[in-house]
């Protein structure tokens, strides 16, 4: 009876007519690992797979499954991200870079890929271009508070604590948990 269950829903999903809710990752994997082997070219059941392990910890399987989606759809921006944050995670700053500039080549409007760009370049010690690209992913979204966060850290890191201040009470304004509680915890006022 389940395998009648599972096969109805993944014929209703292929055709278009349902599509799960899975929050819980391993159930994700499972799911993805059925739609792959009806399918081994879906793109996108590599790429939900691989959110699914990087969420989990799994990040060489995430890089495996996003360079599968790659290799099978070239310009799936969300292969290339995921794949990115994965290879942040492993300390290869590089290579999520690389990663990062082609999701960006893809979709230019995405704050949290600029956002997540200049996190690695900071991590590689270069924070004016981390700084720029935080600046482009402010530019992108106005009310991004982590992008303020992670520019005034770059900015404290080249020297300017007047800027990283700055930064942190504009995150602290827009709701930014950890920054109205490191400035609080000094007695600057943010609001």
């Amino acid at each position: 009876m389940k395998r009648i269950l599972l096969i109805s829903l993944l014929l209703m999903m292929m055709a278009g007519c349902a599509t799960p809710t899975i929050t819980d990752y391993s159930k994700e994997i499972k799911w993805n690992n059925i739609k792959i082997y009806h399918n081994p070219k879906d793109a996108e059941a590599y790429v939900n797979r691989a959110i699914a392990y990087y969420h989990l910890g799994g990040y060489q399987q995430a890089i495996h499954d996003c360079s599968k989606a790659i290799e099978l759809k070239p310009n799936v921006d969300k292969a290339y991200i995921t794949r990115a944050n994965a290879f942040s995670a492993l300390g290869s700053f590089q290579q999520a870079i690389n990663d990062y500039n082609k999701a960006i080549d893809q979709n230019p409007k995405d704050a949290e890929t600029y956002n997540n760009l200049g996190f690695a370049y900071k991590e590689l010690g270069d924070f004016q271009q981390a700084i720029n690209d935080y600046n482009k992913a402010i530019e992108l979204n106005p009310n991004y508070a982590g992008a303020y966060v992670n520019r005034g850290v770059a900015y404290e890191a080249l020297g300017n604590h007047e800027m990283f201040i700055q930064n942190l009470k504009r995150a602290a304004k827009l709701g930014q948990k950890q920054a109205q509680d490191y400035l609080s915890s000094r007695g600057i006022e943010w609001q």
